[in-house]
């Protein structure tokens, strides 16, 4: 046996081993690193498109509370206006501020059931309280826009309801809002302080 000879092919089949393995592993480090780099894009893709769906949502969110805000106002001022015990000359009727009350008031609830999607259930629940507390107040006094004014137990039962009604828009109802601005507030990414 000729060991220089077996010598000579162990080297050969080791150097040739190595160099085998050197290639395999910059062919399999180069596939690796590209599946990596795909892999990596597709991840980037992903996280971008959901970014941007999450940007929409947050933007249509806050369009909706901004718009539900406006209603909001527009309504409390309308009950407030036609509940008011004050009267202006050359002011609408009353049964002119029932009718933008209640109009407001329906118009708020409206947008609102179209757009709850939008809300949480929790914050859902405050806006149908919100809107029931000021609905009751205008349909209450509302039945007594035609009362006779010659019946003075109707007219004492008018003037109390007025004033029950009244004092829920100006004193309960700014609460309501209240509460419900912090919520809006939440939502939006805005902190009380700010």
């Amino acid at each position: 046996m000729n060991w220089e000879l077996v010598a000579q092919n162990v080297g050969m089949f080791a150097a040739g081993s190595g160099i085998l393995a050197l290639l395999i592993r910059s062919v399999l480090g180069s596939l690796l690193k590209k599946d990596i780099e795909k892999f990596k894009h597709d991840l980037s893709k992903v996280a971008f498109e959901h970014q941007i769906r999450f940007e929409n949502l947050h933007q249509k969110r806050a369009d909706v509370i901004a718009d539900l805000y406006g209603h909001i106002v527009e309504s409390e001022r309308a009950a407030s206006s036609f509940l008011s015990p004050i009267e202006m000359n050359g002011a609408p009727t009353k049964e002119e501020k029932y009718n933008k009350a209640i109009n407001s008031t329906i118009e708020l609830f409206r947008y609102f059931d179209k757009n709850r999607i939008y809300l949480s259930d929790d914050l859902c629940e405050k806006v149908d309280k919100f809107v029931d507390e000021l609905r009751g107040p205008i349909i209450d006094f509302s039945s007594y826009l035609d009362a006779p004014e010659s019946n003075m137990n109707v007219m004492k039962e008018k003037r109390e309801v007025w004033h029950e009604s009244y004092t829920k828009v100006k004193e309960d109802i700014p609460i309501a809002r209240k509460a419900l601005e912090v919520e809006f507030r939440k939502i939006i990414g805005m902190s009380e302080n700010a």
